[in-house]
């Protein structure tokens, strides 16, 4: 009689560990998107088996689409759909400050354990639950409330990115400005170049900005290495700038940067001997600095700072190092157990109200508030300390409110404010805001 002998050491394996990356970001020129398509895709299966959900924001209740290879969601209906992806998996990955479903959802179903992904300069933490707050940037982390943080730059695609070293056109020197229509800025290359007054400086735009001072812009691009491989000098000096996917991906290239020294990357670019950085609090010092960005194009300075440049990325921005840190924190955070099942907190209705609002989706938004109104408990007091928190119910008191009573809804105003003040809320928009319901009412 014979025996079914051994197990193979495939059968023995190990299953992978199960992930839902959870993103408000798409499109093609989007630059958390990039990272969040590199990492769905970077990953060994056997490893890590990454789902991709991203919720939209501007979606009617009851949309939902597969859309290369992510299921798109929309956010009024994203906390029952996330319970159902996470009900299996070992660990949450979000993306952004305020997450009003994906943290709730993941604690309802006993999921182990929550990464939250910090793109931009604003605090995260906001759900009590979260185990671990990740920061593109040191600039990032600085701002961190949450007791356990830890800094994994962006990666980008270096076998994408290909080295062309050397100038791009002798007879003029290119400067692009990548940005989209969302970004703030100290300054505008098109105005930074005209009051250059440089012939030999060809200025371009790339992405969803609009054209200014009459820079041509080639909209939003694909193939970006082409543009790249254009151009000379990147300038985009961007208030607050997290980090700066465009500036690596450029750096990678032979393009050289030209920032802001409130920017992320600042420090990193002046200690490697990389680029430029302009003092937006120095008047005048933009044009200064791309002076001397343009004058050194063609020098052998210049080559050897495309070089330096090259292996900066090489070494510390590549894509496969960020795969590699994030797989650490997923297998060490994947020991966890499952939890127990936890109601979602109160201020998830709030704040989800407030998301769906100000993305201008009023129709989806006022259902919300209702279960809101219903909950007897108060608002966490960790959810009014927190600055997310507290710019949430800002919004409610000082946008909302106003406009609600204006059309008539004072009774829903007048619920809103009752719900603060048992939640021991003070302040005073709250304040005014019920000396405005009393007015109504008299008046």
């Amino acid at each position: 009689m014979c025996g079914k002998g051994y197990p193979s050491v495939k059968d023995n394996a190990m299953p992978p560990i199960s992930v839902v990356l959870c993103s408000y970001s798409h499109g093609v020129g989007n630059g958390i998107a990039h990272v969040d398509q590199a990492l769905v895709t970077g990953f060994d299966p056997s490893i890590i088996d990454m789902r991709l959900v991203i919720i939209r924001t501007e979606w009617p209740s009851g949309k939902k689409e597969m859309i290369d290879g992510a299921q798109h969601i929309s956010l009024h209906d994203a906390y029952d759909l996330l319970c159902e992806q996470l009900a299996t998996a070992d660990i949450l990955h979000v993306n952004g400050a305020l997450d009003p479903v994906a943290c709730h959802a993941a604690k309802a179903v006993g999921t182990p354990a929550i990464i939250e992904v910090m793109h931009q300069v604003e605090p995260g933490g906001l759900h009590e639950d979260i185990d671990i707050v990740v920061c593109v940037s040191e600039l990032v982390r600085s701002v961190q409330t949450h007791p356990k943080n830890k800094v994994i730059h962006n990666g980008i695609d270096t076998d994408t990115f290909i080295f062309k070293p050397g100038r791009r056109d002798p007879e003029c020197v290119h400067v692009i400005q990548v940005s989209n229509q969302s970004k703030k800025q100290h300054y505008e290359l098109g105005k930074v170049v005209n009051e250059l007054k440089n012939p030999a400086v060809r200025a371009l735009m790339v992405g969803s900005r609009q054209p200014v001072a009459g820079v041509a812009s080639l909209g939003v691009v694909r193939d970006m290495p082409r543009v790249y491989h254009q151009a000379d000098i990147h300038f985009l000096i961007e208030q607050v700038y997290a980090l700066g996917l465009a500036f690596l991906e450029g750096l990678a290239c032979g393009t050289l940067p030209v920032v802001s020294a409130d920017s992320g990357l600042s420090a990193i670019l002046s200690e490697a001997g990389v680029g430029w950085v302009v003092d937006p609090a120095v008047k005048g010092q933009e044009i200064d600095v791309l002076q001397a960005a343009v004058a050194t194009v063609g020098t052998p300075e210049f080559l050897a700072m495309q070089n330096r440049g090259r292996a900066l990325v090489e070494k510390n921005f590549s894509k496969t190092r960020m795969i590699s840190e994030y797989q650490n924190i997923y297998q060490e955070l994947a020991k966890k157990p499952r939890t127990a099942p936890k109601k979602p907190g109160v201020w998830m209705h709030l704040a989800l109200f407030v998301q769906l609002y100000a993305a201008k989706n009023i129709e989806g938004a006022l259902p919300i508030l209702l279960p809101f109104f219903r909950d007897p408990r108060p608002l966490e007091p960790y959810f009014l300390k927190h600055p997310i928190g507290n710019i949430c119910v800002a919004f409610m008191l000082t946008v909302i409110g106003p406009a609600f009573l204006n059309e008539g809804y004072t009774s829903l105003v007048s619920d809103l404010c009752k719900k603060l003040r048992q939640s021991r809320c003070i302040s005073p928009y709250l304040d005014s805001l019920e000396q405005d319901i009393l007015t109504c009412r008299h008046s």
